[in-house]
């Protein structure tokens, strides 16, 4: 097997594992609040406690990436979650400040995967591969996808007929052994590969969109490539990739995390009915990873820059994931809101998509 879809798979599993976390655990949510007889202010506390440290970890994981390496990140991203897993039902024995540290350990850890996502891409899927790397740089959302379908079925079933507690302790268990399974096989860099034919070391070498002459020149005498000029964070086209990326997140987290409580209580649906709209929903931007690929690829082989492809799809995208929003709320029945959702989820596949390989 060519060692770049061994790094490709590597990347999809633990977008997986990931999102079995990022959405399965708001999802345990209805079921923690009843066991532990809580508020609806610690139900707002368990909610919120994930994003502040993901958020504030984005830049400093990307600076610490200089130092350790991707690899090593998404290690300790996956250990560290899954750490945290295997720690929740413990916590919920005891009390609800326990579970909302735990869940901003979480979110720390986390903030780890995306960004080292990008750096092992760039060196793992230059532009020397043509419309391969279309497929290449669908590898996270691949994952990602996958992760959100699997969690939408499983976590509502599993805690209905188990118990909230086994679901942390299988989806931890499972995310630690991933993270095993990256220290053992994973490499940062193409050259680093043992065994990599010199074929396929020539063509993800070529000139493209991996590190420059510069940057390896500084890495040889440095150990590492020079610093990141502050300024380039407010350029333009570096704002216009951010706030798309905004935008597609407040819908997209809105939808994953509120459309399970939606459900339940104003459409008055059972838990696990609910997981099968919401996982009949993603199973949607599942597929449109493949329909987004293919239309790229289309567009490419007519000619269409790249630049003009992401504009396309991004715009497109972010307008008809706007929408969708709106029509969520005001949908009269649990089909007709799962119908919504999953043309938000297509959508959403078009734009994430371009932000994410203009970040690349």
């Amino acid at each position: 097997m060519a060692a770049r879809h061994s790094i490709y798979g590597l990347l999809v599993l633990s977008q997986i594992l990931n999102w079995f976390m990022r959405v399965g655990m708001p999802q345990l949510i209805p079921s923690i609040v009843t066991d532990m007889a809580l508020s609806e202010a610690s139900r707002a506390l368990l909610m919120g406690a994930f994003f502040p440290p993901y958020v504030a970890m984005q830049i400093p994981a990307a600076l610490l990436e200089r130092y350790t390496g991707a690899k090593a990140l998404i290690v300790a991203n996956l250990l560290g979650v899954g750490g945290c897993l295997l720690a929740m039902p413990a916590a919920g024995r005891h009390s609800v400040q326990l579970l909302a540290w735990l869940q901003a350990a979480m979110g720390f850890f986390a903030a780890f995967l995306f960004p080292m996502q990008k750096v092992l891409l760039r060196e793992w899927a230059p532009l020397s591969l043509g419309t391969e790397r279309v497929w290449a740089l669908r590898a996270g959302g691949f994952g990602m996808q996958a992760g959100i379908v699997g969690t939408s079925f499983l976590t509502p079933l599993l805690a209905t007929r188990y118990g909230w507690r086994r679901v942390p302790r299988i989806y931890g268990l499972a995310t630690i052994v991933g993270g095993v399974l990256w220290q053992l096989v994973a490499v940062n860099k193409p050259a680093q590969w043992k065994g990599i034919s010199p074929t396929e070391l020539a063509l993800l070498s070529a000139d493209g969109e991996s590190s420059t002459k510069k940057d390896d020149d500084a890495e040889k005498q440095n150990g590492r490539a020079p610093p990141l000029p502050p300024r380039l964070l407010f350029h333009p086209s570096v704002l216009s990739t951010f706030w798309i990326n905004v935008a597609d997140n407040t819908s997209m987290y809105t939808l994953q995390q509120w459309a399970l409580l939606w459900f339940t209580e104003h459409h008055a649906t059972t838990a696990a009915r609910a997981g099968g709209f919401l996982a009949a929903a993603n199973v949607v931007n599942v597929a449109g990873q493949f329909v987004s690929a293919g239309v790229e690829s289309a567009l490419l082989r007519q000619g269409y820059s790249l630049l003009s492809i992401r504009k396309l799809g991004g715009g497109l995208g972010s307008l008809f994931q706007a929408v969708a929003v709106f029509l969520f709320g005001l949908a009269p029945s649990p089909l007709l809101a799962s119908l919504v959702f999953s043309a938000h989820n297509l959508a959403e596949s078009f734009t994430s998509n371009a932000y994410e390989a203009n970040y690349i």
